[in-house]
């Protein structure tokens, strides 16, 4: 019984793992595709896509907090266009 249940939680885990994948290339895109834009009107677009339920408030706020958006926003906008000072802030609760 135990081990049925650690290859369920381990094969649970491997499908959020690759869905988190799955939608930080989706970010990855969307921030490299609107590159001329500030992050913060970037963090708007994604907040309109979490309200319109076309990704999930859990794995944008997982996205956040990660530091995978600070690395992606480093990646592909210049410093002058780095315009958030708090990524807490824009945690949706």
């Amino acid at each position: 019984m135990y081990h049925q249940q650690s290859l369920k939680e381990l094969s649970n885990l491997n499908i959020a793992t690759n869905k988190k994948d799955e939608y930080n290339k989706i970010f990855e895109i969307l921030i490299s595709s609107n590159s001329l834009k500030s992050a913060s009107e970037i963090l708007d677009l994604f907040k309109k896509l979490v309200n319109k339920k076309y990704i999930e408030k859990e794995i944008f706020n997982d996205f956040l907090e990660s530091g995978d958006f600070l690395f992606y926003i480093k990646k592909y906008l210049q410093h002058s266009q780095i315009d958030i000072t708090d990524i807490k802030n824009h945690i949706l609760s």
